[in-house]
């Protein structure tokens, strides 16, 4: 079916009228035609929806009535519409959502959960099962994002354990719903020895999504993921009208070029947060690294992905091209050794793989970096961790702007020795951490549509995992921390399936796992 561009559709009628009638009758009648209909050629998006719903329904009443006419036609509540004229350019067109006369039947997964090489997963014994012994800690991004599509805001990105707290990333960066543009993000610090959270946020990060913390030289560190200098603006979370909104975006429009004028970084220095708003033109800043003696920021900018690198600890920054074109963006970094010593290496969007020169200049390289992983358009190396001289990472593809679904893990010695490693169970892996030489992997598999297992693995060799433990819960964790021999984790949902628990932070007490 061609796309078809919705240009009369405003000046329309919507309601069910006897040509809507005629028309789904024709839908349904046409129903089990490659291609649909032979009288539409091309149908916009929500034609396309809305017929397809019709013509089951139609097909369902033209087996028990083969020779019905247009008006004879029934249609629920809320398909009762003229598809040709429905769409949200039009004033009178109108989907509702589903009423008493709808019947719950089940549910089904819309994307596959599980490891792309899961076919080639070893089998392993089943770890401790914890779930009688989980410890509900709190939610307390629920103060910021307490309902409706701002759930998805309250995802835990990243959970890191600095100075005997455990630091909770949240927000959404993302320009389309849900919860767009979603900052700026109230920073929650677990108290880890009361196991309670304070009445107030440590800090308020002036971007709208903390994806990653990480710990360098001189501490604590947040890469600005899209850096938000406008003023807080509360009343879309608490429901303003559609003029309400319209009114604010002409106000605040103006202020869209100095959210792209430089790039954040923020830094814990004692028991202060500082925001250095200084990378050129970084409107995303993805991650940080020491290397070198100096520290570099994987960015994107107007033209693309870059490298910015810094020799004053982000006082002052100096870029360099990695992959060009506009929404090219360069995602993580990590280290591997060769001949000369260490190397410093990129991951950007498109599976690309580019190397430090030691220089001025990262060049790509042509490798294979994602084994078994046929389609790289929007993949990259997330949560990439240095584990025994190689660099374990997660094939992230893009779901919706910046955020990532998981495909699968994989390690490398070098970049062009890269391989899978399939967790037990094809079980799918969402967050990496090592401590006293053990690499452990999040993971999740779904029994059905309504039910997550959360899986912790372990392996010292990367040639085989273990289960340490698991537990059954309503949506699957999407990041998890060590501290003092306990596991913490934070539960978090994907976009077309908001989930109540979203950023509700759990933990395993170390005398659960013994």
């Amino acid at each position: 079916m061609k796309y078809l561009v919705p240009a009369l559709v405003p000046f329309q009628l919507a309601s069910f009228g006897p040509r809507a009638h005629g028309e789904a009758l024709v839908f349904g009648q046409e129903s089990g035609r490659k291609g649909g209909p032979l009288r539409f050629e091309a149908m916009f998006c929500s034609q396309f929806v809305i017929a397809a719903y019709q013509g089951a329904a139609v097909a369902k009443q033209l087996r028990q009535k083969p020779g019905m006419i247009s008006t004879d036609v029934e249609m629920p509540a809320g398909l009762d519409l003229h598809a040709s004229n429905s769409s949200p350019l039009a004033f009178h067109a109108r989907l509702e959502g589903a009423s008493a006369t709808w019947q719950y039947v089940d549910e089904v997964l819309v994307r596959p959960q599980q490891d792309a090489n899961a076919q080639t997963a070893p089998p392993a014994r089943s770890g401790k099962n914890v779930t009688e012994q989980l410890q509900v800690l709190g939610n307390p991004t629920q103060k910021r994002w307490p309902s409706g599509e701002w759930i998805y805001a309250r995802n835990p990105w990243s959970l890191k354990a600095f100075e005997d707290k455990i630091y909770v990333g949240s927000g959404n960066s993302n320009n389309p719903a849900p919860a767009a543009n979603a900052g700026p993000v109230d920073l929650w610090a677990l108290d880890a020895a009361t196991g309670t959270f304070p009445d107030k946020p440590e800090f308020e990060v002036p971007d709208e999504q903390v994806d990653v913390f990480r710990i360098l030289s001189d501490g604590l560190w947040i890469p600005g993921h899209d850096s938000k200098v406008t003023a807080r603006n509360d009343s879309r979370v608490k429901g303003e009208s559609k003029w309400e909104q319209f009114k604010r975006l002409l106000k605040t429009g103006v202020t869209f070029p100095s959210d792209w004028a430089a790039g954040n970084v923020h830094h814990k220095i004692g028991s202060l947060w500082m925001t250095m708003n200084n990378i050129p033109n970084g409107i995303h800043v993805y991650d940080v690294i020491d290397f070198g003696g100096a520290m570099f920021a994987a960015i994107a900018t107007v033209a693309g992905g870059m490298v910015a690198r810094s020799n004053d600890r982000g006082h002052t920054w100096e870029t360099m091209l990695t992959k060009p074109f506009p929404y090219s963006r360069t995602r993580t970094f990590f280290v591997l050794d060769d001949d000369t010593g260490p190397r410093l290496y990129a991951s950007t969007n498109g599976g690309r793989i580019y190397r430090y020169d030691g220089k001025s200049d990262f060049a790509e390289m042509n490798v294979r970096f994602f084994p078994g992983i046929a389609d790289l358009k929007e993949v990259f190396a997330a949560r990439p961790t240095e584990f025994r001289k190689q660099v374990v990472y997660i094939a992230g593809r893009k779901l919706i702007d910046h955020d990532w679904t998981p495909v699968g893990l994989f390690a490398a010695a070098q970049p062009d020795s890269a391989r899978a490693l399939p967790l037990p169970g094809g079980a799918l892996a969402r967050d990496l951490l090592v401590h006293d030489d053990v690499l452990y992997a999040l993971a999740s598999t779904q029994p059905s549509a309504s039910s997550t297992r959360v899986h912790v693995l372990a392996t010292r060799d990367l040639k085989s995992f273990s289960e340490v433990c698991f537990f059954d819960v309503e949506t699957f964790a999407r990041s998890f921390e060590m501290l003092d021999g306990a596991f913490y984790f934070g539960l978090g949902c994907d976009p077309e399936r908001l989930q109540p628990q979203t950023g509700r932070i759990l933990k395993v007490p170390a005398s659960s796992l013994s």
